[in-house]
């Protein structure tokens, strides 16, 4: 039934194909259950009339609910392949609640479009984006565990004769599991104990009264339904895997990917949220819209003031980072296209690289004087033991990343120059700065993006 709220909410909206299917589909079963009711037994007439209503409305319906899913989707995207099941049913729930109650509770703004109300409406009223978060956090609570159970297995196996908590939480942070240093203990003890109960261990006094953890190695096995759920669980977004239909975008893209077309909808539903937990993809989105130094803006082709680094960032977050986008600007400017292209890939892009591993840590690209923090001792310890060989399989004859972050960075002691590293390698300086600004920066970038969730995500279980 359509509420009446709606119905006048809907005229003041121009004449659509959306505006006029949710017309039907609210409307039309009014008009089926006052027939119904009048209805008398060998009303020909009638019966054809509902026959052809109740036609109606399931095409309405099916309309509907294509347009729903599309506006869904736009608003909240999911660029994990292996968690698409889990997406794919969260959406299939949201949708089938919206169609049971857009009739009734959809309340629209007359400064928006119907669609942005819409997508507004899915999720903020329904939650689509916080339900989706939900999952993808619980996800990482998992892989947390998961790494734990890993520390034990290898725990257990080397020291049959039990092992203490302090061992446990050292052992932990060899293998960098990213527990944060405040409430590590306590994280440590839950999961133990947890896993007594759970693989029938046994807990003992030890001589000098500490509590001694004691498991048989064969029962500290996952069961066949956990370890598949371990190998598909979720893992972190591959710092080399295209993401996007186009598969060319680089980190600004994931960094600035908000919702296509109903991007506004994060500042809306959002704002207080990253207010009170500003990640560091909101730093990175706030540093490229304020541009506090204009820095971004003073970066542009010879002569062509309005085509600077911000311009295009804020293009590329509109529009998509693909050829379309860049050969638009290259029309409106009246600029070669390789130029722009090149402009945007030699100075827009290594700019944001560098901001975000300050924003990081400033002490990754700046001489300091201070103790390292626990962020930087994990990005120290990530650059160094490379866990995933991504740095050392990025390579550019003879010199990897790895070797160039340690060379290059602050963070690692005095900067090599690069003319030093020329000579000592053999390349030439423009390849080496290419391989610098073009592959280095965005790997590490993307590293620190990495970590970062990872410690946000570790809130959860504290």
């Amino acid at each position: 039934m359509c509420d009446r709220n709606l119905s006048t909410a809907l005229t003041s909206f121009p004449d659509s194909r959306l505006k006029g299917i949710i017309i039907n589909f609210c409307q039309i079963p009014e008009q089926i259950n006052d027939l119904e009711n009048q209805l008398q037994q060998g009303d020909a007439h009638t019966q054809r009339i509902l026959r052809k209503l109740k036609f109606d409305y399931k095409k309405a319906r099916s309309a509907l609910t294509a347009e729903l899913y599309r506006i869904a989707r736009k608003a909240v995207k999911c660029y994990i392949e292996t968690f698409k099941n889990e997406y794919e049913g969260l959406l299939n729930e949201i949708i089938a609640e919206s169609l049971n109650l857009i009739c009734t509770e959809l309340e629209l703004k007359p400064e928006k479009t119907l669609e942005e109300n819409i997508s507004i409406w899915i999720d903020q009223t329904r939650r689509f984006r916080y339900r989706w978060l939900d999952i993808v956090n619980n996800n990482q609570h998992r892989r947390i565990e998961d790494r734990l159970f890993d520390v034990l297995q290898e725990i257990v196996a080397k020291q049959e004769q039990g092992f203490t908590l302090q061992e446990f939480v050292n052992q932990t942070k060899v293998k960098e599991t990213r527990l944060q240093s405040q409430g590590t203990e306590a994280q440590a003890q839950e999961f133990l104990q947890k896993q007594v109960n759970e693989c029938n261990g046994t807990i003992i006094t030890g001589k000098n009264g500490e509590i001694i953890y004691q498991f048989e190695p064969e029962r500290v096995r996952l069961t066949p339904q956990q370890e598949h759920g371990k190998q598909t669980r979720i893992q972190p977004i591959s710092i080399d895997t295209p993401i996007g239909e186009n598969e060319e975008e680089t980190l600004v893209d994931v960094v600035l990917t908000t919702g296509g077309d109903c991007g506004q909808t994060l500042n809306e539903i959002e704002k207080q949220e990253l207010e009170n937990q500003s990640t560091l993809r909101q730093k990175i989105l706030e540093y490229i819209k304020e541009d506090p130094q204009k820095k971004l803006m003073r970066s542009h082709p010879t002569n062509k003031l309005e085509c600077n680094c911000k311009y295009l960032i804020e293009q590329v977050k509109k529009n998509g980072h693909n050829k379309q986008t860049f050969a638009q600007i290259a029309r409106d400017f009246n600029i070669n296209y390789q130029t722009l292209k090149s402009h945007y890939n030699r100075k827009c892009l290594p700019m944001i690289y560098l901001k975000t591993l300050e924003l990081y840590s400033h002490k990754i690209t700046k001489k300091h004087q201070t103790e390292y923090e626990d962020k930087d001792e994990i990005f120290l310890r990530h650059i160094n033991e490379d866990p995933d060989k991504k740095l050392s399989s990025c390579r550019l004859e003879n010199i990897n990343a790895q070797i160039l972050a340690k060379r290059l960075l602050p963070i690692f002691g005095e900067k090599t120059s690069m003319t030093k590293l020329q000579e000592e390698y053999n390349i030439s300086r423009d390849r080496l700065d290419r391989f610098w600004q073009l592959n280095v920066l965005s790997l590490l970038s993307k590293i620190v993006i990495e970590l970062d969730e990872d410690l946000a995500f570790l809130k959860l279980i504290k």
